[in-house]
């Protein structure tokens, strides 16, 4: 089936109903069940059948008998004996921590073939809510839905597997099933047919939850004259939330990780239940939504494939992947802390073994969160299943969501960049979940967290971290792009391209527009020690403040010190430091620091230290060093050669390497002296240059025309161009943009035996230059000397 990329409304909108049809579901339906109630395949008898089924016991106690298994199931034990909250009164996070308990003692029943875990088991599920009351009247427990959700969905297992235990009575059996099923039509009925507008409104993880809980409790009861109602709101719900929510090129996700990770929590273990359920198979789900008055008003039939082996998920966890941490957590943007993913799942089902890698070898695996999924995983997640780290680079572009990833590789210690450009869908689904940080960008290296997104801490704390000053971008007078405050969207669009990846030299250029001025900035990533940050900002009229903020791992309560410097600021942890040499056009900027909040551990804010680096005028540009040497490793010393209309800094590095770090108002042509550098014409231009032999290293340069060192000509072109350039010893590579046609020299520093990549024509020439002219607008060229 091919996927929609579509939003589930404008779907709605574009199909025709069938007004008559609608109007006899209706009527059938105002103060009954739809016409087409009924039980969900009831066929399907055998238990267990939503984590696992019979045949599969075996290898479940195989596997609690050796690591990691063996905790997760000493642990369930424990929880099995826990005291379940007594009934005060309605309250869903009751209904949370109960289902996990019931959960726990009835997968103990089952595996151990405990009887009295059986007992517990019963006695929890025969408590649980079984009315919820009139939203109407108490719109703020609409929001409680997520733990109602939550209990929902460990309540529907914990019932499928004390079934199978074989240890209910006939009376028991029934009253589970009833009590259980009071719940979901009660929930049901409140939630889908009660209260239409705001909820059918709600397109985020509070209704991908509940639609699951309840799609489950329909696979667990599918006897019930109600199960198909249930099941069928679950599958095409939650099929429309996250599409809704995923930009499904590249899998970015609208709510962040954490509350991807939310939803997860319920719609992965639904998914799995139901690929067992009908095994593999897709099917026809009817979507139906209703009036103000109870009254069906939408109902039509849709198919969908068996999600877990859809492209949707697929993408989905793709995108984790591709986000992830050298500790396997995903990055923290928006509102999210680091946060892991329960990619075991997918993992299996789609037999992937790049998901198994980066499940299994991530620093603490991911099988808890509000509810408890380490059954789930004793049950899924396969030890011996192969694990292979990604092939190919690193380093990852997904412009479509809008993140670039500069990445040195996948291990420990290794460095990477994450930068934010979210735009169109990726940024307006994320809500009030999403934060003003177009443009910013994150930094580790050396197992350290260096440059930091403010993260989330919980959504209480969202006001102290949410805003433009929490993160790593140019303030315009003291602010930045709006934050979320009561009504979404929030923010702006933000654009990425300039997306270059070469041997030495990684680097994304991304821009956005806020407060009346327009900002350009590159990020670029020069043999996995130094960051460079390149910025022009322009005001459509006046004078302005512009702030450079760079948010720092150390200083406040993070356990890291803190310093300014005479060029902008240090932050030391134990692994590795972040120092920053930050030049302004025209003059060095007032500095300056602030102690702020983060949050990147769940309920916990902490401060830090951020730097501030300030200028004025109608605009400028900042040419920013970031140094991240290792502890003891010695450090590069910067010099500030700015101008008017011209941030130049220049770097000298302990291994001889010398770098320019130009960012400039214009792009007219300039003359640098006896630097080594002779001069260039371009609009943002870093340079780097060894010392034997003379000749560079890697160059990146935009709206560039000619480069020139050592008294010979690095690059020149007809046209203005944009490209990074790597240099090695036997071949050099370049990454080209917005130079299709242009007649280009480049200096190679031998005779090119061939060069691969789509050129009209290419030629050598004198003094270890090279001709050639691009064939397409953005190319990827290698170069091999003879």
């Amino acid at each position: 089936m091919e996927a929609r990329r579509d939003r589930p409304e404008n779907r709605m909108r574009q199909r025709t109903h069938h007004a008559l049809a609608a109007l006899t579901l209706a009527l059938a339906a105002a103060f009954g069940r739809p016409a087409n109630a009924d039980p969900f395949d009831p066929e399907v008898r055998h238990r267990p059948r939503l984590m696992l089924e019979a045949d599969d016991l075996a290898t479940v106690r195989a596997r609690i008998g050796r690591a990691p298994y063996d905790s997760w199931m000493s642990g369930l034990r424990a929880l099995s004996q826990a005291s379940p909250a007594p009934y005060e009164g309605y309250d869903p996070s009751r209904e949370s921590a109960n289902g996990n308990i019931a959960k726990a003692a009835a997968f103990t029943a089952l595996v151990d073939d405990d009887v009295a875990a059986a007992s517990r088991a019963r006695d929890v599920l025969l408590v649980c809510e079984d009315s919820v009351p009139n939203l109407t009247l108490n719109p703020l427990l609409i929001g409680e839905d997520i733990h109602l959700a939550e209990g929902i969905m460990a309540y529907a297992q914990a019932a499928d597997l004390l079934f199978a235990t074989g240890a209910l009575s006939p009376s028991d059996s029934i009253a589970v099933h009833d009590r259980l099923a009071t719940l979901a039509r009660s929930t049901y009925q409140r939630y889908v047919k009660g209260n239409p507008l705001q909820y059918h409104l709600m397109m985020n993880n509070h209704r991908s939850k509940l639609a699951a809980a309840m799609g489950m409790a329909g696979l667990a009861l599918n006897e019930d004259e109600d199960a198909s109602i249930w099941v069928d709101w679950g599958m095409t719900v939650v099929d429309d939330i996250l599409r809704y929510q995923t930009v499904e090129e590249d899998g970015t996700y609208g709510e962040g990780p954490d509350y991807l990770c939310y939803s997860a929590v319920n719609h992965l273990p639904f998914a799995y239940a139901y690929h067992l359920f009908r095994d593999g198979a897709g099917g026809v789900f009817t979507y139906r939504r209703y009036g103000i008055f109870g009254q069906i008003v939408v109902s039509e039939e849709r198919e969908l494939e068996n999600p877990l082996i859809s492209d949707l998920y697929a993408a989905i966890d793709d995108w984790g992947v591709a986000i992830r941490r050298f500790d396997g957590l995903r990055s923290p943007f928006d509102d999210a802390n680091p946060i892991g993913y329960f990619g075991f799942f997918g993992a299996v089902v789609r037999d992937d073994p790049i998901l198994a890698w980066d499940w299994w070898e991530a620093d603490a695996l991911k099988v808890e969160d509000v509810n408890d999924l380490r059954a789930d995983a004793i049950c899924v997640a396969d030890d011996g299943q192969a694990r292979v780290q990604p092939t190919g680079s690193p380093t990852v572009f997904l412009p479509a969501g809008g993140h670039a990833i500069l990445r040195e590789g996948w291990e420990h210690g290794d460095m990477r960049v994450h930068i934010l450009a979210e735009h169109d869908d990726s940024r307006v689904a994320g809500g009030l979940h999403e934060h003003a940080d177009a443009t910013s960008f994150m930094i580790e290296a050396h197992s350290e967290p260096l440059a930091i997104d403010s993260g989330y801490g919980r959504w209480e704390d969202r006001l102290l971290v949410h805003a433009a000053e929490n993160h790593n971008l140019i303030l315009v007078d003291g602010k930045g792009p709006p934050a979320p405050e009561l009504i979404p969207p929030v923010g702006v669009d933000a654009a990425q391209d300039l997306e270059a990846d070469t041997d030495r030299i990684d680097a994304v250029r991304v821009a956005a527009g806020y407060r009346d001025s327009e900002v350009l900035r590159i990020v670029a990533a020069f043999d996995h020690r130094w960051v460079a940050v390149l910025d022009r900002i322009a005001a459509d009229q006046g004078s302005h403040d512009f702030e450079w903020v760079l948010h720092g791992n150390g200083g406040g309560s993070t356990g890291g010190s803190f310093a300014l410097t005479g060029d902008g600021a240090r932050w030391d942890r134990a692994g590795g430091s972040l120092v920053a040499h930050v030049a302004a056009a025209g003059s060095a900027p007032l500095l300056g620091a602030e102690e702020m909040s983060h949050g990147l551990v769940w309920g916990s804010m902490e401060t830090h230290m951020a730097l501030r680096a300030v200028t004025t005028g109608p605009s400028t540009a900042f040419a920013t060093l970031l140094d991240l040497p290792a502890a003891g490793e010695e450090e590069a010393i910067a010099t500030d050669l700015s101008r008017p209309g011209a941030a130049l800094l220049l770097c000298r590095y302990p291994d001889g390497i010398r770098a320019l770090l130009s960012s400039r108002e214009d792009r007219s042509a300039m003359s640098l002296g006896p630097l080594r550098f002779d001069g260039f014409a371009g609009l943002f231009v870093g340079l780097f240059l060894g010392r034997e032999p003379q000749s560079p290293q890697a160059l990146l340069a935009t709206e560039c025309t000619e480069v020139s060192a050592f008294g010979r000509p690095i690059l020149a072109s007809d046209i203005p161009i944009d490209l990074a350039v790597s240099w090695a010893e036997d071949r050099t590579t370049l990454h080209l943009q917005d130079a299709q046609g242009a007649s280009i020299e480049l200096w190679v520093g031998c005779a090119l035996a061939s060069l691969d990549g789509p050129v009209d024509s290419w030629s050598n020439l004198p003094g270890g230059l090279v001709s050639f002219t691009p064939s397409d607008a953005a190319v990827d060229l290698a170069l091999y000397c003879e």
